[in-house]
């Protein structure tokens, strides 16, 4: 994840601030979870690299990143509460 979250964070530092970059990072986090079909899966597989991607982008606090994921993580809850729910 670390190689992912490098390549990433110096991609998305070319002209951008780094909280644009962070709300850019969080959008895709946030649209992502159509395409997983629970919330579970959907935790599983994207929050760690979303996370180690947040966290390596320059000038981004590290508390942030994941602060900001939780936030994003309970809109989407309140947003699509049907994809909260086991199957």
């Amino acid at each position: 994840m670390k190689w992912f979250a490098n390549g990433i964070a110096t991609h998305m530092m070319s002209g951008l601030s780094p909280h644009l970059a962070m709300l850019v990072l969080l959008a895709v986090f946030f649209l992502a979870h159509y395409l997983f079909a629970s919330v579970d899966a959907y935790t599983t597989a994207l929050l760690p690299v979303i996370l180690v991607t947040g966290i390596s982008i320059p000038g981004v606090p590290s508390r942030s990143s994941p602060f900001c994921c939780r936030i994003e993580l309970g809109i989407m809850g309140i947003i699509t509460p049907l994809r909260q729910f086991s199957s």
